[in-house]
């Protein structure tokens, strides 16, 4: 205690937080590795609507009263629920799936570490938020280093037009997540934290649902074997469930900003897990691209912290 009276967090509890942080990126970094190593034998649609869906109904029985107390809103704005569970779920999974067949992990990673800074744009855009210099700084920072990844150094890439189909489907999720964040501000629906997830994930697994059949009817049923049940258990419990409760405490132990530096480290777990396991070859353009883009979007979201 202090002489003020009010107890200041405890050495265990900044240790507890930080190890959070840490476990909360290796547990999104997994889940873009899995599909790196199990991608040829995974089908999208169905990975997208197990994960999501089944996240929903693992937390249904523990919220199951809030979300009976909520339903009359929930049946009000189911449509604002779904369509943020396609941009915030379902969209930004699928697509992995099928940048992973064409791109590295290496690039994928660092390329959707730049979400923040779509986010921002996305605001300036839609909500006319304000851009200060600090911040515009970082965006343009940011947007060159993906630049530098997706052309992959060579400039001549943009003139032959042969760029790698994976890279662009990795802007195509960070573009989803800024619609979605977008989109959450001004529907403000007044659900609970917990109740509003479930909702969002069980929307967007949803939604993957009627194409999970026509790819099964097409694609024929899921291989036989324990490969495939054992992937779908760990997107739904390590890069799903265990992924919001590790941030969750982290949050609660450091405060949003410092929860917020888990995106720093996904891409770091990620090219070193795929440079030494994977085969993956670290190249200069990673470190180039990759560090304008983690420095611009450092200093875009300290010029935001620094706004508030």
């Amino acid at each position: 205690m202090t002489p003020t009276g009010v107890e200041q967090p405890s050495r265990n509890a900044d240790l507890l937080g930080y190890a959070s942080m840490i476990g909360t990126a290796m547990c999104f970094a997994s889940s873009l590795l899995l599909i790196k190593v199990f991608g040829d034998i995974i089908p999208p649609f169905g990975m997208t609507f197990v994960r999501w869906f089944g996240i929903a109904v693992l937390l249904l029985p523990f919220q199951f009263w809030a979300v009976w107390r909520y339903r009359e809103v929930i049946v009000k704005y189911w449509h604002r629920l779904l369509v943020l569970g396609v941009t915030g779920m379902s969209i930004p999974a699928l697509v992995n799936y099928f940048a992973i067949r064409t791109s590295t992990a290496t690039n994928i990673s660092l390329i959707i570490s730049s979400t923040p800074i779509m986010v921002i744009l996305a605001d300036r855009l839609f909500l006319a938020e304000a851009l200060p210099a600090r911040r515009l700084t970082g965006v343009i920072l940011a947007f060159l280093g993906v630049v530098v990844i997706i052309l992959r150094g060579d400039i001549h890439v943009l003139w032959t037009l042969s760029l790698v189909p994976g890279d662009l489907w990795a802007l195509t999720s960070t573009t989803s997540w800024a619609i979605y964040s977008v989109l959450i501000k001004p529907w403000r629906l007044n659900l609970p934290p917990m109740v509003q997830l479930i909702m969002i994930a069980g929307f967007g697994g949803l939604a993957a649902f009627p194409f999970a059949l026509y790819e099964a009817a097409h694609s024929g049923p899921w291989a036989p074997g324990w490969r495939l049940p054992a992937i779908a258990l760990f997107s739904v419990l390590v890069p799903g469930l265990s992924a919001f409760a590790l941030h969750g405490i982290c949050v609660r132990r450091l405060g949003i900003a410092h929860a917020a530096m888990a995106q720093y480290i996904v891409p770091i777990f990620v090219t070193i897990v795929a440079t030494l396991l994977l085969g993956e070859k670290l190249e200069l353009f990673h470190a180039i691209g990759g560090g304008a883009v983690l420095g611009g979007v450092w200093l875009a979201s300290k010029s935001v912290k620094a706004a508030a």
